[in-house]
């Protein structure tokens, strides 16, 4: 009983002929309009005196009639849109029967069905477009709340880091040879003070007895120095058998060592050259 709605070209016609059609399509389109809410209204109250006498029937009963259970439905949406709105009726019987039957379902969208009421949507593939994003946009929120509550749920990640251990006897070794390094920084400033004090003695007698003594205390910590650094003379193969900063480290110390003696060997061979030695402080 639906009408099959399809574009007429009135242009093939005089244009009194034309009006008369298009004035017969809005009638005929009322006619149809009451038709369908009629039958809405009817098809509704077979299933409400059914289901208030307790028979589930309903859709056996619309089949046995020639009616199929969608249409059935679909007039009863019909008539409850078109009786909740009214003031509408006129652009409801020109949009397409099937987009109206969308727009009436239950489950429709409010705001999708007020565009169809409003004219915004007047096709049913708008209808069907707007309705595809939406389901997913909303699949594509739910699949974000599932990997946020996974995350939230997740066991932290445990990111192993190989770290360098220097053994504990190694350890102690390099503690020592800073003390000995330490001590050798002193001697080298020592060594700096006398050096200036013999350009500065203006009395030779009282100097040269003045130096005696402080190379005398000079030569007694360069010989405790010695004494507490031969201890360590195997220190070098147990550095070798070490990670590779205490071998830099260790390296770094002995160069310190042999740069202050060279020094000090350039001293006394030119006597009349200006020189400060520099030392290094490790």
């Amino acid at each position: 009983m639906e009408l099959q709605q399809t574009k007429f070209d009135y242009s093939i016609i005089d244009t009194e002929t034309a009006s008369y059609l298009k004035q017969k399509e809005v009638d005929l389109r009322g006619i149809a309009s009451k038709v369908y809410s009629d039958m809405g209204k009817g098809l509704m109250d077979a299933r409400e005196r059914l289901a208030k006498r307790g028979y589930g029937c309903f859709c056996e009963w619309v089949e046995s009639i020639g009616i199929s259970t969608d249409s059935a439905y679909n007039y009863i949406n019909y008539h409850k849109l078109l009786s909740e709105q009214f003031e509408k009726r006129e652009l409801l019987e020109l949009l397409p029967k099937k987009l109206v039957y969308e727009a009436a379902k239950p489950s429709a969208p409010d705001d999708l069905r007020q565009k169809v009421l409003s004219g915004n949507i007047t096709t049913v593939k708008e209808y069907q477009a707007e309705v595809k994003a939406r389901k997913a946009a909303e699949a594509k929120a739910k699949e974000l709340e599932r990997q946020l509550v996974e995350a939230q749920n997740r066991e932290p990640e445990v990111i192993e880091k190989q770290v360098e251990v220097i053994p504990h006897d190694v350890q102690q070794k390099l503690s020592e040879a800073k003390i000995l390094k330490q001590q050798y920084n002193e001697l080298a400033t020592e060594n700096k003070r006398l050096k200036f004090e013999v350009e500065a003695n203006k009395n030779p007698v009282d100097g040269h007895l003045e130096m005696e003594a402080k190379v005398s205390t000079f030569t007694g910590r360069v010989k405790n120095f010695l004494r507490d650094m031969a201890p360590l003379g195997y220190l070098g193969q147990e550095v070798l058998k070490s990670s590779p900063g205490a071998q830099k480290e260790y390296e770094s110390a002995i160069m310190a060592l042999e740069k202050w003696c060279s020094d000090m060997r350039d001293v006394m061979v030119k006597p009349t050259k200006e020189k400060i030695i520099e030392v290094e402080v490790l």
